[in-house]
């Protein structure tokens, strides 16, 4: 079946990044490209003397899609690729919710991952992480992989995937082990053992271990115990000292009081993270790519 990684852009300098970082993605794994801006514009605009008129939408598409083009030309071409190989890159480009448009996207193209762009951490938009990011993370129905925009593409050497030794995990872990073999890099599974943990955990650690090495047939899949105060700590140092190239994880709906006071741990990581983040929708049994 064709793969295909879904760009998401808002001609923002982080935006253009991971484009490239996508477009370079999709080579590797020999996917297919789509660049995808959603135009959140008000129904009217203001004109003089007071009156209202109907904004001109099939004017904006285009002057989106111009856009678009001009910017998969640029990426394109300066990458040097022979006609024949991969990545297709297509546009797509339409009026509305940013998750309205990949839903679409994912029904009619067969998306298998969505990928946007991270302000940098010093930034207060990623403080308090932008209302796009955040509903792409909340509302997902494909895995999204975020790229603060410091990073450049690099080969995959090693993907940590953050457990909470759920065996619903093990879909996850399956298909990010697709990705991982794509590129022949170590799949590093990591369980945060938050200080006080009693020694029930051991037990539950070690029966994931077992049933891990029995469910997912991958040569080079791996298990560590990474010792904090928190999950965020953990996964902090972990990126900082792990020699990581990815850190993947799955997002776990919580009640909206949650959401609002505390958030997720990948709503979390995605404000921290200096890493791209590849978040997976709760029962994802799909591959990434």
């Amino acid at each position: 079946m064709m793969k295909t990684i879904l760009a998401l852009t808002d001609f923002s300098e982080s935006a253009e990044n991971a484009s490239r970082y996508a477009f370079e993605l999709a080579k590797r794994v020999k996917a297919n490209l789509i660049l995808c801006n959603a135009i959140t514009v008000p129904l009217t605009e203001p004109i003089p003397g007071g009156m209202v008129w109907p904004m001109d939408y099939d004017s904006v598409i285009t002057q989106s899609k111009r856009a678009l083009k001009d910017y998969a030309n640029l990426i394109v071409d300066t990458s040097g690729l022979p006609d024949n190989a991969f990545p297709k890159v297509s546009v797509k480009a339409e009026v509305g919710d940013l998750s309205d448009l990949v839903r679409g996207a994912v029904l009619t193209a067969r998306v298998n991952l969505a990928v946007m762009g991270l302000s940098g951490a010093g930034d207060m938009r990623r403080f308090f992480l932008g209302s796009s990011t955040r509903d792409m993370i909340d509302t997902g129905q494909l895995p999204l992989m975020l790229i603060p925009k410091s990073v450049k593409f690099s080969t995959l050497t090693k993907i940590a995937f953050a457990t909470d030794l759920s065996t619903a995990d093990f879909e996850a872990i399956q298909s990010l082990a697709g990705l991982a073999a794509a590129f022949n890099a170590e799949l590093l599974i990591v369980h945060v053992v938050e200080n006080g943990a009693g020694p029930e955990r051991t037990g539950k650690i070690n029966d994931f271990i077992a049933q891990l090495k029995t469910e997912i047939n991958y040569d080079k899949i791996y298990y560590k115990n990474v010792y904090n105060k928190d999950v965020e700590g953990g996964l902090e140092w972990l990126s900082e000292h792990g020699q990581v190239d990815c850190l993947a994880m799955i997002h776990r709906p919580h009640d909206f009081l949650d959401r609002v006071l505390k958030g997720s741990h990948s709503q979390k990581m995605a404000r921290l993270t200096e890493l791209p983040l590849l978040v997976f929708p709760q029962g994802y049994k799909a591959v990434v790519c």
